[in-house]
């Protein structure tokens, strides 16, 4: 991807401001994400508001990580199944063509 194709773009999470360059599907939901990383930052301030502000950041960075880890598994399972599903499929109708080939002949 060509940096002429990225869009600049400046976010703030936790209070700080960081430049960011996004595609433009990405600029679509990118907004949504930073305010789903404050919300989960201030929830965590809200929960222990005797920690600093970077282990809230770091708390957030870890509830997102784990999210993500979980779908990816999640999807691999369903693909499994699917790709077994779609095998076991096959051989069905392999089996109902062969028998239909056997009838007509």
């Amino acid at each position: 991807m060509e940096s002429a194709d990225l869009k600049p773009m400046t976010v703030t999470i936790a209070g700080r401001v960081f430049p960011v360059k996004v595609t433009e599907e990405e600029v679509v939901y990118f907004s949504d994400i930073i305010a789903q990383i404050n919300e989960k930052i201030v929830g965590f301030q809200t929960q222990y508001p005797t920690r600093d502000k970077l282990d809230h950041v770091i708390m957030a960075l870890l509830t997102f990580v784990n999210d993500s880890v979980k779908a990816k598994q999640n999807a691999e399972v369903i693909s499994k199944e699917s790709m077994q599903s779609l095998t076991e499929l096959s051989h069905m109708l392999d089996d109902m063509t062969s028998k239909e080939i056997e009838i007509s002949q």
